[in-house]
């Protein structure tokens, strides 16, 4: 067949149809952005929240440390324990601020009957602050013990210990084993260092 030089020339392929591919085409591009950001808030989101709660967690961890560490320093200059935290940081702490509470934990002292040789300490998570995540309670311990036949009269065992699970409910205090050299973590917690 000829083509007159009044009718439009012969469709190549199937070009009648491009629109028609057009719109798949986008349809197809739009699933595949869908899938792929699915894929990232599926995969991508848990690893950001758990890098974001991994340092929020060091967070109480440290600050307990750095509690256990001034307490030793006020035991040495006044020869017991502060009982409170307004009192500790009071005495001017040379290990940085000392804060009763963050955003999302509580931090208190708890004395021990004999002042002279023990104190404890908790970080406790809000039950109000923690609905999207939640966190592990923590403990920590400092005793002075006797040191038989040593050049000094006494050293000092700590330890901090961690809730397994995530909890809002204060960490059971830990206790020195009997062999006046270990810290024994209270049940349903792993001890995360000793000083």
């Amino acid at each position: 067949m000829e083509s007159s030089p009044e009718s439009p020339p012969p469709p190549v392929g199937n070009a009648q149809n491009s629109n028609g591919k057009v719109l798949w085409r986008w349809l197809g591009g739009l699933g595949c952005g869908c899938l792929v950001l699915g894929l990232v808030v599926m995969f991508g989101l848990p690893l950001l929240f758990t890098k974001a709660n991994k340092a929020k967690v060091a967070i109480p961890e440290s600050h307990i440390s750095r509690l256990l560490q001034t307490q030793w320093l006020y035991h040495a200059e006044t020869g017991e324990f502060a009982p409170s935290l307004m009192i500790l940081s009071q005495y001017g702490n040379p290990l940085g601020e000392l804060r009763t509470e963050d955003d999302l934990y509580r931090y208190e002292i708890l004395p021990s009957t004999q002042p002279q040789t023990a104190v404890y300490l908790l970080a406790v998570p809000h039950r109000s602050r923690t609905l999207l995540f939640r966190f592990k309670s923590y403990s920590g311990a400092l005793f002075i013990v006797p040191v038989p036949d040593g050049e000094k009269p006494t050293t000092t065992v700590q330890a901090v210990c961690q809730s397994k699970r995530p909890t809002t409910r204060p960490l059971e205090l830990p206790t020195l084993a009997a062999n006046q050299i270990d810290v024994n973590c209270p049940p349903g917690s792993i001890q995360l260092q000793s000083l």
